[in-house]
C-alpha cells in the first residue's frame, strides 16, 4: 500500500490556559496571558532548534498545537521549558490573583493529514492532534499528559524518561474510548494529583471472575517474599503465576490484581510484569488504583493458544509495618510454593497460616534452606482453591 502523500507523521504537544474563560477575569489580563504564552514557545530552545518544515503551527486562541515532525521527545522538552519560564513568571503574582498564569500540556504521537481550508490555505486534520487534544482535555493546571503510546516510546528512546513519566489510571475520553493516561512530573515540573476528569475506577477483575476461573487454570503459583530491610519491613514481592489457557480462542492480554496493607499508590510500588523470559510486558490498563487495592491489565508478549501453556511474574514492592502478609485465591491452582528469604542474623521464625474456605487455620509445614547469611523459608501446598488464603507473620 502506498502512503497518502498528506499524510504525516509526529509528535504533537497541545496547550490551552486554565481558566481564560472566567467571566470575572479582564479582557485585558486575558490578553496578557495569550502574549505570555506565545511569548514562551516561541522563545523556548526547542523551538529556535526546529527547522520551519518540521514543524506544524496551530494557534487555538487560548493555546496552541505543535507538531514536531523531526523528533519524539520535542513535545516534552517544550513543557518543561514552558513550565520553566511560567513558574519564573508567577514568582512575583499574588496566588489568589488572575494574574497568574497556568496551562495543561497533552503529548501523543500519531498521524495527520494536509487538508486545504476554505480560504484554500493548507491545514491539518486527524487522530494525532484529535487524540493531543482530547488527552489535554483531561488535565488540570499543571499537568503534562501523555498517551501511553507516546510515554513508551519515549522512555524506550531514553531510559531516564521513567523517573519522571508514570502511568495513572484508566480514564474515558470522548464516543466512550478508554485509554491508560500518563503524567509527567517532579518536584520542580507538572502536577503529581490525578485529574479528576474522565476518571474511570471499575474492577473488571470482579466484573469478569467468573469468566476467568472458566478460562484459565493455575497449574503453579510461587510467591516469594524477600525481607530487604528488617528496620522498615520493606519486602520484595515476587508472584509467579504458571497457567493453562482452556478456551478455544488464542489470549492476548491477561487481568491481575494485589492487595496490599501499605497504601502506596500504584507507581511507589514500582510494580512490573515479566514473561518467562523476563522481557517486561506492557500495562496497558490500571483499572483500579486504591490505597490497599490495585487491579491492572496487561498485554502478552506471545498470545497463549487454546491448550497452551504460559507464565508471568509480578514484581513489586511494599513496606510492611505489621510484619505480616495476606494472600487470597480467587482461581483454583494445582500447586502453591511460597518462599520467605531474610538474613540469618535477624534469626526470624516466618510461618504460614493456611485458611480454607469456612475451615479453621492450619500451620503449614515448612523447610528452611540456609545459604551463607541468607536464610530461605519453603512451604508447599497441593490443590488450592477459589477463596482460600494463607497468612504469612514473621
Amino acid at each position: 500500500m502506498e502512503v497518502p502523500r498528506d499524510l504525516i507523521h509526529a509528535a504533537f504537544f497541545f496547550v490551552d490556559i486554565v481558566g481564560l474563560s472566567d467571566p470575572n477575569m479582564s479582557t485585558t489580563t486575558q490578553t496578557v496571558k495569550i502574549k505570555m504564552l506565545n511569548k514562551f514557545i516561541k522563545e523556548s530552545n526547542v523551538l529556535k532548534n526546529s527547522l520551519p518544515q518540521e514543524l506544524i503551527i496551530l494557534p487555538t486562541g487560548d493555546g496552541m498545537f505543535i507538531g514536531f515532525i523531526d523528533g519524539l521527545e520535542q513535545p516534552l522538552k517544550l513543557a518543561i521549558e514552558v513550565q520553566q519560564k511560567i513558574i519564573e513568571y508567577n514568582k512575583d503574582k499574588s496566588t489568589k490573583s488572575f494574574e497568574i498564569l497556568e496551562v495543561r500540556i497533552g503529548c501523543h504521537i500519531g498521524n495527520v493529514f494536509l487538508v486545504e481550508d476554505i480560504s484554500g490555505t493548507q491545514n491539518v486534520w486527524g487522530p494525532g492532534i484529535i487524540m493531543a487534544r482530547r488527552v489535554m482535555d483531561l488535565g488540570d493546571a499543571g499537568h503534562i499528559l501523555l498517551t501511553s503510546e507516546m510515554a513508551e516510546d519515549v522512555i524506550e528512546i531514553n531510559e531516564e524518561y521513567a523517573n519522571t513519566i508514570f502511568p495513572l489510571h484508566d480514564y474515558e475520553i470522548k464516543h466512550g474510548q478508554t485509554i491508560l493516561l500518563y503524567s509527567m512530573f517532579s518536584e520542580i515540573i507538572g502536577n503529581p494529583k490525578r485529574p479528576k476528569k474522565g476518571f474511570i475506577e471499575e474492577s473488571k477483575f470482579r466484573q469478569t471472575l467468573h469468566e476467568i476461573k472458566n478460562d484459565v487454570r493455575h497449574t503453579k503459583v510461587k510467591l516469594r517474599y524477600v525481607l530487604e530491610d528488617f528496620k522498615t519491613n520493606s519486602i520484595h514481592h515476587e508472584r509467579n503465576y504458571q497457567i493453562i489457557n482452556k478456551i478455544d480462542e488464542p489470549m492476548y492480554s491477561l487481568i491481575n490484581g494485589i492487595m496490599t496493607n501499605d497504601a502506596s499508590s500504584f507507581n511507589e510500588l514500582k510494580l512490573s510484569i515479566f514473561d518467562k523470559n523476563q522481557q517486561k510486558m506492557k500495562i496497558i490498563g490500571i483499572n483500579v488504583d486504591t490505597d490497599h487495592s490495585k487491579e491492572f491489565t496487561f498485554k502478552l508478549n506471545e498470545p497463549i493458544f487454546s491448550g497452551g501453556q504460559g507464565e508471568y511474574t509480578i514484581s513489586y514492592n511494599t513496606l510492611e509495618s505489621q510484619r505480616n502478609l495476606e494472600n487470597y485465591f480467587f482461581i483454583d491452582s494445582d500447586e502453591l510454593n511460597v518462599s520467605f528469604e531474610f538474613q540469618t542474623q535477624h534469626g526470624l521464625d516466618p510461618k504460614i497460616y493456611y485458611k480454607k474456605n469456612n475451615e479453621n487455620e492450619m500451620i503449614l509445614e515448612c523447610t528452611v534452606k540456609r545459604k551463607n547469611i541468607i536464610t530461605q523459608v519453603l512451604w508447599t501446598k497441593k490443590e488450592i482453591h477459589s477463596m482460600d488464603s494463607i497468612r504469612l507473620e514473621w
